[in-house]
């Protein structure tokens, strides 16, 4: 419900165009956004059980129905005036809530809540640098002297009701605007009446006597609302103030529903849930819509919606941009009585309550101009026969059952704010959000979808309430609550203590009680996971913000790593990680807030229990081998005024897997107690002190393991078989007792194994603990390759000279040479021989003697050379033959 016009561009317009636009709201943003698989609103019906039920209630609603008069009684708060600013959504919101408080006997037609405290509280920011949250939330840009002095700049931004729901279940309203200061007892209606700090005053030229036609005939200077250059702050310290405990909200659907092509639909189930909260319940309803923004019959050439009749018809699509409170309806209101020419396609239409004003009230809720049906015509049922009892305008008009804006219909449900209900809230979402989404649920969608947020106690408290949010009338809420060690690798690792199912009719905030409950010491981490289920398929919803940063307002979201986590694809996501957001969200521009899950809860103790003894640098998680014994301890701490004086409770300790960890108490001091491990893996451990808190620690159980070994590291050469060094120690970390002084026995303790033990190259060795050993150390060693195995020689070859003096003569290798075993190419290379009698062929070690070597005995040297292989080194021999010439 974002501005659409401000307060300072309205002042630029003409005075008799900023006259009529005065009083119209100043933006109202549509609070719902589309899951990403389907078209369509969020809190609509599907088929199925939900939607039967309410259709066979329908058919016992009457035709017409009014609040204002229900056997005589009435459950509607007179009409009240917004300005001078554009909060009606805040007031669209209290007239809703206020009639369900006198619905439910908490309060009788004189409660007045203060919108003031919705308005003021929803445009702020947390500014706690003790909270995890701290600066979440709205920021203005370019405020100017004047904006700071009178804090108009957070009244003229409009807003959504969206914003209120989020309030209410924050902890935060609704307030009556008598309250009084829970410290002085004195009544805050100065501070949370709509009004300036000073109360200060306008008076305006304005009509007090009016034609026939409604025009009009009498004008007079008269008080018409607060100056909005006065100071409308309200000090934090009343941020959390409650005349009653938010119970329970109702999101209906859309009556101009969406089709899957995005054309609109009229939605007759949304029109019949609406009659339901006022028939069944007496609860009035709060809905937005596009206002009409000029008086009846001023301007006949622009667009128009209300006709003479304020009945209102808005036959085009465009952004809600006003919020009103729905008190009654008459299904035979006729379609003729809108405007000629742009008629709803069928009778039917809601009496509104609207929020400027009625000349029947005194200053300030009468307003400063003729606007709504006269008295005597503002009846249910409608009747055209009626005539107007006086001059004086409602406040109230007619708004077609087809208006093709209408969005966002809600209602409300509270309890009364007692000692006995005060609770604190653990929760990490956005105090005003202005989108809902959801992920899942559509036809083609079979992954299952679930929602869940980690606390920590900030004090020794009782777990009594949830509070989730649902979007699917009809849908069932499946919960768990799990106590956490400090290092947890998602939201149920832990101990379950809680779980349970109910099923809600209509979207919305849902408070539910814990079927079972426990005392959590401060600092132990817990979490809620929640499942959404409607006709046997999961979704989950969420709540974002789709705003530019470069404009006023912005907001600031803050969701820190291991807070809310979603399960998608089998598997639990931090929604922390940009990536994880991306994929939920689906578009640029959304910024994603903590999941809405909730919990109240009953502060008990402002001393905590405490689990000590040993850790492993981990806190809250404790190491403990097999067969090794260790003392927990559990202590009160806190300052000593603090300490209970019958100190001395009894101690519960239990172990959630015996097979891994047993636990024993210490006889006669039920504060220690000896736990032993049992086998490897992880168990919790719980220490349950009843009222003064419980705690949950991980225990992580392993057998005493290896932790290295000695052998020969000096490489070895290549055999052509496993080559295997010898272990000469094993060393292994574990209890004393069990390892000091211990010499493992291969076989025994542990066993050997060897890879890549033939080859050359890099060879592994691992030694693993067997029976009562665990774990297992890998070192390497190198294998090199072997000597080369060639035997080379030379031979004495004999030559005639005769056949030396014409011809040369070429002596074949395996006369002059004796080669084997050689690995690897062999090739040959002069060592020394005469060049001019002999020449030696590198490749085949043939050795030519030229012609005309005279006699005698010439000796060559040759250098043999094996070129080695992936096994075998390369080898050279210095080969000698003897050629004999004769």
């Amino acid at each position: 419900m974002s501005g659409t016009c401000s307060r300072r561009c309205m002042k630029a317009l003409s005075a008799v165009l900023a006259a009529a636009l005065l009083i119209a709201v100043y933006g109202l943003s549509c609070g719902r956004v589309f899951a990403e698989e389907e078209k369509g609103d969020v809190f609509a019906f599907r088929e199925g059980a939900a939607l039967q039920a309410l259709e066979e209630k329908a058919e016992g609603f009457p035709s017409c129905f009014d609040l204002r008069n229900v056997d005589g009684k009435s459950y509607v708060t007179p009409v009240k005036v917004q300005n001078p600013f554009g909060a009606c959504w805040s007031f669209s919101v209290t007239g809703a809530a206020e009639s369900s408080l006198i619905a439910d006997g908490l309060a009788d037609e004189t409660v007045d809540l203060s919108e003031k405290h919705i308005a003021f509280f929803a445009t702020s920011h947390i500014d706690d640098p003790a909270d995890p949250q701290n600066g979440e939330g709205r920021y203005f840009r370019n405020l100017t002297e004047d904006d700071l002095r009178t804090s108009a700049y957070r009244y003229e931004t409009g807003g959504d009701t969206l914003y209120a729901t989020s309030l209410f279940a924050a902890g935060i309203g609704p307030v009556r605007e008598d309250e009084k200061d829970p410290e002085t007892g004195d009544s805050l209606y100065s501070i949370l009446g709509y009004r300036g700090a000073k109360g200060d005053k306008i008076t305006r030229r304005t009509a007090v006597a009016y034609d026939e036609n409604g025009e009009p005939s009498e004008y007079a200077r008269r008080e018409v609302w607060y100056s909005e250059d006065d100071d409308w702050s309200i000090p934090e310290k009343y941020r959390n103030l409650q005349s009653y405990r938010f119970k329970d909200s109702f999101m209906l659907p859309n009556p101009s529903g969406m089709s899957d092509d995005w054309e609109y639909h009229f939605d007759e189930s949304a029109v019949d849930a609406i009659k339901q909260q006022l028939v069944e319940k007496h609860r009035a309803v709060s809905i937005g819509f596009c206002a009409e923004s000029y008086l009846p019959g001023q301007d006949t050439t622009g667009k128009k919606y209300m006709s003479s009749n304020w009945a209102h018809f808005t036959y085009e699509s465009n952004p809600s941009n006003h919020a009103v409170t729905i008190v009654g309806y008459d299904d035979d209101y006729p379609k003729e009585n809108f405007l000629e020419g742009h008629q709803p396609e069928g009778d039917g239409a809601f009496l509104i309550k609207n929020s400027w004003g009625s000349e029947l009230n005194d200053f300030p809720n009468n307003g400063f101009r003729h606007w709504g049906l006269l008295e005597g015509l503002d009846q249910v049922p409608y009747d055209a026969e009626a005539k107007a009892t006086s001059d004086r305008a409602t406040g109230y008009f007619w708004l077609s059952y087809y208006d093709r804006n209408l969005r966002d219909p809600e209602a409300f449900q509270f309890e009364e704010a007692t000692e006995d209900n005060d609770y604190d809230i653990d929760q990490m979402d956005l105090v005003q959000t202005n989108a809902v989404g959801m992920l899942g649920e559509d036809e083609y969608d079979d992954g299952e979808y679930a929602t869940a947020n980690v606390f920590r106690c900030r004090r020794t408290s009782e777990l009594k309430e949830i509070l989730v949010l649902t979007t699917v009338p009809g849908t069932e809420v499946s919960y768990e609550v799990y106590m956490l060690p400090d290092s947890f690798n998602d939201p149920k690792d832990g101990v379950k203590i809680a779980e349970g199912k109910e099923t809600f009719e209509y979207g919305g905030y849902h408070r539910i009680g814990l079927t079972s409950s426990r005392v959590l010491a401060k600092g132990q981490r817990y979490s809620v996971v929640v499942t959404d289920t409607i006709e046997g398929k999961t979704y989950s919803p969420y709540v974002s913000y789709a705003a530019d940063e470069d404009k006023s307002p912005y907001v600031v979201r803050v969701v820190n790593k291991g807070e809310s986590f979603c399960l998608m694809e089998g598997k639990w996501q931090d929604i922390s990680e940009k990536s994880v957001q991306e994929d939920i969200i689906g578009w640029d521009g959304e910024f994603l807030d903590n999941f809405p899950i909730k919990v109240y809860l009953k502060p008990v103790l402002e001393g905590y229990l405490t689990v000590s003894s040993w850790q492993d640098g981990t806190p809250g998680v404790f190491s403990l081998f097999t067969e090794e014994k260790k003392t927990l301890t559990s202590e009160f701490r806190g300052l000593q005024s603090d300490m209970p004086d019958d100190w001395d409770p009894e101690i519960t300790w239990s172990s959630g897997d015996e097979k891994v960890v047993r636990i024993t108490p210490k006889s006669g001091d039920y504060g220690e107690a000896v736990i032993e491990g049992v086998s490897e893996g992880k168990a919790y451990i719980t220490v349950d002190a009843g009222e003064y808190g419980t705690r949950v620690v991980g225990v992580n159980v392993r057998k005493p393991y290896v932790t290295g070994f000695g052998f020969d590291d000096e490489d070895k050469a290549y055999t052509g078989k496993r080559i295997r060094p010898e272990i000469e120690y094993v060393d292994m970390e574990g209890p004393d007792d069990l390892t000091e002084d211990y010499e493992p026995v291969e076989g025994v303790d542990y066993k050997v194994t060897y890879k890549n033990n033939i080859k050359p190259g890099k060879a592994k060795i691992t030694v693993k603990g067997i029976g009562r050993f665990g774990g297992s150390y890998t070192e390497t060693f190198r294998i090199v390759k072997a000597k080369n195995k060639m035997k080379a020689k030379g031979k004495t070859i004999r030559l005639k000279a005769a056949d030396l003096r014409g011809r040369k003569v070429m002596i074949k290798k395996t006369k002059a040479f004796k080669i084997k075993s050689a690995n690897g190419k062999v090739t040959f290379a002069k060592g020394s021989m005469d060049a001019k009698k002999f020449s030696l062929n590198r490749k085949t070690g043939e050795i030519t003697v030229s012609r005309g070597v005279r006699k005698g005995t010439y000796k060559l040297t040759v250098k043999v050379k094996a070129a080695g292989n992936k096994y075998y080194r390369k080898l050279t021999k210095k080969v000698k033959v003897t050629i004999k010439v004769v």
